[in-house]
């Protein structure tokens, strides 16, 4: 007759070579993706962060430069609220198109 624990020992044994198979795929997943050390990932985040920046950035001058309505800027600025909602509206719409 098979005792309980001689029954649990070969799954709690695949259990632990699971976890450790994880583990390993992780730290070599890491490496490749981070790089080898904390100085690389650090460069490696600063990179992707920067060009995030860059592409925001850059979509916003381009929406500001088609939104760039002087006269209905000026009105804005005088409490009209037409020309603000116009001026909201189109950025809505170029935002959209984008």
């Amino acid at each position: 007759m098979d005792s309980p624990l001689r029954r649990l020992l070969p799954l709690a044994l695949s259990g632990l070579i699971c976890v450790l198979a994880v583990l390993a795929i992780g730290r070599i997943s890491e490496r490749i993706v981070m790089g080898p050390d904390d100085a690389s990932a650090r460069r490696r985040i600063e990179q992707d962060v920067r060009g995030a920046f860059d592409v925001m950035s850059r979509g916003l001058q381009t929406i500001s430069q088609r939104v760039a309505d002087v006269p209905a800027i000026v009105a804005a600025t005088r409490d009209d609220e037409g020309a603000a909602r116009k001026l909201f509206d189109d950025a809505q719409s170029r935002a959209r198109s984008m």
